[in-house]
């Protein structure tokens, strides 16, 4: 066997080596492509699904439960004092009496009916 022989066969070799790689390639791209196309349609599905069953909340609404009988009891404005800042826009309150377990000025007499959290 020469030179010439050894070389040709190597190139044959080469070749069958090079047709198998191809093929894998082409398995594996059909593969991906199938399993993308299954994923993009699963997606649509969803989509569909979900636009033909008015979900999403997007037809539905929540109410809250009704204000029991009797008169609503309303909080008093809050107390207002002069800036002692001198900023612009500032707005102070009076809290005497914050926090709630204070026994002086007006948020105690506010907070005077709420029971404590224990």
């Amino acid at each position: 066997m020469g030179k010439a022989e050894r070389t040709r066969q190597a190139r044959q070799k080469l070749e069958r080596v090079r047709a198998q790689q191809r093929a894998q390639a082409r398995r594996r791209k059909a593969i991906v492509g199938t399993a993308g196309g299954v994923a993009v349609a699963a997606v649509v599905a969803v989509i569909a699904f979900v636009a033909v069953s008015g979900g999403g909340g997007g037809g539905h609404e929540v109410m809250p439960a009704g204000v029991a009988d009797g008169t609503p009891v309303v909080q008093p404005a809050a107390l207002t004092v002069p800036n002692p800042t001198g900023i612009k826009g500032v707005v102070a309150y009076d809290t005497t009496g914050w926090p709630a377990s204070s026994s002086n000025g007006p948020a105690s007499r506010a907070l005077a009916r709420v029971s404590p959290v224990s």
